[in-house]
């Protein structure tokens, strides 16, 4: 399972694409899953391991407790530019896990929030 963030993010024209990711860690530390349904690109286009994250739930006991394990100590590194991206899109590494892995994760913006499209 890959990494993702969390919350409501009833954010205004201010809202960082490093928001989503602050609110999956927020998410697993504090064990509330409350806003990661709202994370994923509304347009429907995620892949699958934002999907799961976006789908967490203490519901789902095993899902849940690999979630927390894998992002409640998780460290948002920095953007890592590409060019010709389009300004809609960002992507920020990430480190997570038991093992500390190192990940890249897209985000995209949709009005004035982002969401978590790729992990």
């Amino acid at each position: 399972m890959l990494l993702a963030l969390f919350a409501c993010g009833c954010g205004g024209d201010d809202e960082s694409p490093l928001t989503p990711l602050e609110k999956i860690i927020a998410a697993a530390r504090e064990g509330d899953p409350s806003g990661l349904a709202d994370l994923c690109d509304p347009d429907g286009t995620v892949d699958s391991d934002a999907r799961r994250i976006c789908e967490a739930s203490p519901d789902d006991a095993r899902a849940w407790d690999l979630f927390r394990a894998w992002f409640a100590h998780a460290r948002i590194g920095g953007f890592v530019p590409r060019p010709g991206d389009p300004d809609e899109l960002a992507r920020v590494s990430i480190v997570f896990g038991p093992d500390e892995r190192r990940a890249e994760v897209t985000l995209v913006r949709r009005g004035a929030r982002w969401y978590l499209r790729e992990l």
